[in-house]
């Protein structure tokens, strides 16, 4: 085969992962998948044919713990490579409000069965939890008044 006729194999996938902060408590939503003992912002595959980036956000919040949310800020974005799958990951975590009740209804948690846990955690519980990413633990709350009054969409930043 020559170097004109190499293929690329490697799949990549655009995920919106999002941080739902409620204001009242001083709390962010989190969710812990089955089989795992770490949390992370809930969020998925963005499907671009049927959605914009800022829908996709606020659906998967939806779909995996029944709190409708309204998207605000980009806030980080980070790629990973996924050996197993062969597959690039590009990783958008966007900040979001919760629209009215910040209940998470039992019943709702993740239609599609691979959530397994949904919770809001405040600034001193999450330093004791394993969460993904680490920029939960601290430096997102040290930036948090920031995020929350710029009123560029896209201000965010990337992780390295």
């Amino acid at each position: 085969m020559s170097f004109f006729q190499l293929e690329v194999t490697m799949k990549i996938r655009i995920l919106c992962r999002v941080i739902t902060f409620d204001q009242k408590n001083g709390t962010i939503l989190l969710v812990r998948n089955k089989g795992v003992n770490w949390w992370c912002a809930p969020g998925g595959g963005w499907d671009y044919s049927k959605e914009g980036i800022v829908e996709c956000a606020e659906r998967e919040v939806f779909e995996e713990t029944g709190i409708k949310v309204r998207a605000g800020n980009l806030l980080y974005a980070q790629t990973l490579f996924i050996k197993k799958q062969n597959s690039t990951w590009l990783e958008h975590f966007w900040l979001a409000i919760p629209e009215n009740s910040t209940l998470v209804p039992k019943d709702h948690i993740d239609r599609f069965g691979l959530v397994d846990e949904a919770k809001w955690v405040n600034q001193k519980e999450i330093k004791d939890m394993m969460v993904y990413p680490k920029i939960l633990k601290k430096e997102f709350w040290d930036n948090l008044g920031r995020y929350l009054r710029d009123k560029n969409r896209y201000i965010g930043h990337f992780i390295l």
